[in-house]
């Protein structure tokens, strides 16, 4: 029986996710107490608002300029989208693989660098998926 309210909500969706909490945390909602106690007021406003830069790492997403619903990022595979835009990875990079398809999986453009220090892509709306392997943080660029 889980506790009534957003502390039992949280320890209920982690239990049917199947989510594992590490030896600091005996549930998925003292976590969650923990960060926003941690975190500045203004980063949990942020994350509240829906209003802040989503990071992206190695992977395969969907182009969409939709952000995903609250339904769709329960489910992995549907929050895997990024929206159209400027994307920058910093960092020692080796063996940094990226690439820009067409909705039908045809390569609009790719890369494949031995050794980088920062990469720059540019997601445009008309890609189908964007795919990187290898990469840092493909994080907005400003």
């Amino acid at each position: 029986m889980y506790p009534v309210g957003p502390e039992g909500d949280i320890d209920q969706l982690a239990d049917e996710k199947g989510w594992v909490m590490d030896g600091i945390y005996s549930s998925a909602s003292e976590f969650v107490a923990d960060m926003c106690e941690s975190l500045p007021v203004s980063a949990v406003k942020e994350a509240v608002s829906g209003d802040y830069d989503r990071w992206f790492g190695g992977g395969t997403y969907l182009v969409s300029s939709k952000p995903p619903s609250a339904e769709q990022l329960q489910d992995d595979e549907d929050a895997r989208t990024i929206p159209p835009g400027t994307y920058r990875a910093k960092g020692r990079m080796e063996n940094c693989y990226w690439e820009r398809t067409s909705e039908g999986g045809d390569i609009i453009d790719n890369n494949f660098a031995t050794s980088a220090q920062a990469i720059t892509v540019t997601i445009h709306p008309s890609d189908g998926q964007f795919t990187s392997e290898g990469c840092e943080m493909w994080k907005p660029v400003k």
